[in-house]
């Protein structure tokens, strides 16, 4: 009896911690939604907003894939397998989020915003048949161009945006790609440059180098000091 009473104050703080972090979550979404909305009406043909320069501007992108453009043109099967993965992904993280013995910020947190950003994605695929993007962060002066999805027909590992962005690197002549899926490596390979794999996409350095990466490296830093000479290719 002892055992039962002593756990029934824990069970209503574990439970009341939840329902704080679903109730975040819930206004997130909301938020999510409603800045969508406002970026349709606002930036849907072409205005974009510069919030800080060179570092933060609103860019108007319809994605019906998946990050870094890739996954484009699945058609309506494409559409559909993204809204039932996004939708287990939900249960996955709901289900962790109930079950899991720990009550610290961090991981509730890391849940809440987690079931904010996949339910919002996944009303955008059922409704839409795509995630409105409109959100841009970049290096500013450290970056001679910027192109996203939107700038080229075809989609990796079709060459068309590294052709874009070669082009937008006037006096440019030679060049290197650096990427983290075989995609990535696939693309350069059709443009006619070498790709330099990074571990840090989740693919393995066999996966990379059997894609004809010139070099597989585990991290950015690792790229400090190498020897960019030996990988160069004319464009």
């Amino acid at each position: 009896m002892t055992h039962s009473i002593n756990r029934a104050p824990d069970l209503r703080t574990r439970l009341g911690w939840r329902a704080g972090y679903l109730l975040a979550a819930v206004g997130l979404y909301f938020a999510d939604q409603a800045s969508k909305a406002w970026a349709v009406k606002t930036l849907r043909f072409g205005e974009e907003r510069v919030v800080i320069r060179g570092f933060f501007q609103f860019i108007y992108t319809e994605n019906p894939g998946i990050a870094f453009g890739h996954l484009q043109e699945g058609g309506s099967f494409g559409r559909w397998f993204f809204v039932a993965l996004a939708a287990l992904a939900a249960a996955g993280v709901f289900y962790y989020f109930m079950r899991t013995p720990r009550n610290d910020d961090r991981v509730l947190g890391a849940c809440a915003l987690l079931l904010a950003g996949i339910l919002g994605n996944l009303t955008d695929r059922v409704r839409l048949g795509y995630v409105i993007d409109f959100i841009v962060l970049h290096a500013g002066e450290h970056s001679d161009a910027w192109t996203t999805s939107e700038d080229a027909e075809e989609s990796k590992p079709e060459p068309d945006l590294i052709g874009v962005t070669l082009d937008r690197l006037e006096g440019v002549r030679r060049a290197v790609m650096i990427g983290d899926t075989p995609y990535d490596v696939e693309s350069a390979h059709r443009a006619g440059l070498g790709c330099i794999g990074l571990r840090s996409g989740g693919y393995s350095e066999a996966e990379l180098a059997d894609a004809g990466a010139v070099l597989v490296v585990d991290a950015p830093l690792d790229l400090m000091g190498i020897e960019w000479e030996t990988y160069l290719r004319a464009r």
